[in-house]
């Protein structure tokens, strides 16, 4: 199973996934990369942390090659209703 890394971008900062996660497929990966930016936009709205709307999630290989697009926060819940 591969191991996938999923970064967080923002339009300041950038937040690396060192560790990863084994997945199954792209699809997987794509659920996976929903669920990531869901529970970083609660945290951020529980603790009133800077704006994320703009949030970025970033899907790599471990040789740090994209395998998905980037995805803005929005567009991935937005995905993840229809």
């Amino acid at each position: 199973m591969p191991r996938l890394h999923f970064h967080f971008l923002t339009h300041d900062q950038e937040f690396p996934d060192t560790i990863g996660y084994e997945i199954n497929d792209l699809a997987a990966a794509h659920f996976k990369a929903i669920q990531l930016a869901d529970r970083v936009r609660m945290f951020s709205a529980a603790n009133r942390a800077s704006d994320l709307r703009r949030l970025i999630v970033k899907v790599t290989d471990e040789r740090q090659h994209s395998v998905l697009p980037l995805y803005s926060r929005r567009a991935l819940c937005e995905d993840n209703v229809n």
